[in-house]
């Protein structure tokens, strides 16, 4: 069952909701091909469809949707979603997982918010490097070798950058994949295993 809200200018839905007191959960931060349509969101996300297919799925899962260019457009309000969800949700470890531009998304708000997400599984996104340090938020990073929608340099960058400051990011390609290796990191269990642990 999703129930679906708004905030501000994004709407949003829930997901997997087992009305279960300090049930983690996944803030899935979606790409660009999912802008401007809650139907089309639901149904492109790679999370959601592994929890309907597995009924011991834990994570509870908060799903935003871009009504906008990109989510830089609606950061403020988002910034302000997130910090709602946490007043909301003090019981519960927050996990982030972007895809895409909202991989990109998800980059910067590990940076702007270096404390607040447990864990973080980022594909094909990319960001200020250069600002890396800020990031303090465990990170494994998926890209395709074959990726020309975003170069797999921009993921390479800043997990690099990540563990030259002193922090634990990991990344791992796919040589056999172009832009979407999401529907494969998502449907790993082993990924949603590392989350918990």
């Amino acid at each position: 069952m999703k129930k679906i809200k708004q905030f501000g200018d994004i709407p949003y839905y829930i997901a997997n909701d087992k009305n279960r007191k300090g049930q983690p959960i996944i803030l899935h931060i979606h790409g660009a091909g999912s802008r401007g349509s809650i139907e089309t969101a639901i149904g492109a996300n790679p999370v959601l469809r592994y929890a309907e297919a597995h009924a011991d799925f834990p994570f509870k899962i908060y799903a935003p949707v871009c009504m906008k260019d990109t989510w830089f457009d609606l950061y403020e309000q988002l910034s302000a979603f997130i910090e709602y969800l946490r007043e909301n949700e003090v019981s519960s470890d927050i996990f982030l997982c972007g895809i895409s531009m909202g991989g990109y998304c998800s980059w910067q708000l590990l940076q702007s918010k270096p404390e607040f997400f447990k864990k973080a599984i980022i594909c094909c996104g990319g960001g200020m490097y250069w600002n890396a340090g800020r990031i303090k938020t465990p990170v494994r990073a998926f890209h395709g070798r074959l990726d020309r929608s975003v170069f797999p340099e921009e993921s390479e960058k800043m997990v690099n950058a990540v563990n030259a400051c002193g922090g634990s990011a990991v990344l791992t390609f796919y040589d056999e994949l172009s832009h979407n290796v999401w529907d494969t990191v998502f449907s790993d269990k082993e990924n949603y295993k590392w989350l918990l642990k």
